[in-house]
């Protein structure tokens, strides 16, 4: 149908790596006294993740007005499409150190019941719920959690939380600080989503999902959470301890991620 002159159309678009729409617009000799209205994106900072664990953190010259706290979050899949995740404000936390010291410096802070649960395009997804008053993350953290769940693609992953908005440590553990430290249930293979004991009194090691258990370590791992407890436990009269993890009391029934290391590439537009 063809526009008259007093109709204004939008131009199709699409997304580049810092989150930027990126507009096509064909111009023939009918249209080309079309007005055509470009809204320029803001400039913020914006996590780039890609698949390899790698993560860049994109900083322009001069971020818009009303954005100095907002961070946007792309994800680069395997076969060069972009994913816009989200933009979401983050507030600042004093730095600390296990058992809730402060020491100098501080760090961002976004608070997870904002962050959107699901995403799905094409073959890329995620979903994930909470089950935590520990809902602050740190925004490096965010980048990685956001790449793991990506690669690993489940829509069942439970968080038991980070950091409160204070960047400490709180429920009874002195490791949750600047929302680095996560604990996460383990994968269940019969399809809910509920707590899973590994052993002890409420121990079903059986409904454990060993192998995408397996799969979503792994991608934790590459995205920079280095070091993992968890819990040893028997199936068919068999010993097993989940790879990457290390046995260690009271993580039965949950995956403790610490250890963080990320690959970080700094870029200044």
């Amino acid at each position: 149908m063809a526009h008259t002159a007093t109709e204004r159309r939008k131009a199709p678009q699409s997304v580049d790596v810092r989150g930027c729409p990126v507009f096509r617009w064909r111009l023939s000799s009918s249209s080309i006294t079309d007005e055509v209205i470009c809204r320029l994106p803001p400039q913020l900072i914006t996590y780039v993740i890609h698949t390899d664990g790698k993560i860049q953190r994109r900083t322009p010259k001069e971020i818009t007005p009303g954005f100095e706290e907002t961070i946007a979050y792309i994800y680069l899949d395997q076969s060069g499409h972009n994913h816009d995740l989200g933009k979401y404000c983050f507030i600042e936390a004093r730095r600390h150190l296990p058992g809730n010291v402060e020491v100098e410096g501080s760090v961002r802070l976004i608070d997870l019941r904002k962050v959107h649960k699901k995403y799905k395009l094409g073959n890329v997804s995620y979903g994930f719920t909470l089950n935590t008053s520990r809902y602050y993350i740190g925004d490096v953290a965010l980048a990685s959690l956001f790449g793991a769940m990506l690669e690993a693609g489940y829509d069942d992953v439970v968080c038991n939380g980070f950091s409160d908005h204070l960047g400490h440590s709180v429920g009874g553990s002195s490791s949750h600080v600047n929302g680095t430290n996560g604990d996460f249930r383990y994968l269940r293979n019969d399809g809910t989503v509920g707590p899973l004991h590994l052993a002890e009194a409420e121990g079903k090691p059986h409904l454990l999902d060993e192998e995408r258990q397996a799969v979503f370590i792994e991608a934790l791992y590459r995205f920079g959470w280095k070091s993992m407890l968890s819990y040893r436990y028997v199936i068919d009269g068999k010993e097993k301890l989940l790879k990457r993890t290390r046995h260690f009391r009271n993580h039965h029934h949950h995956l403790h991620l610490q250890g963080y290391a990320p690959l970080v590439e700094d870029i200044h537009d």
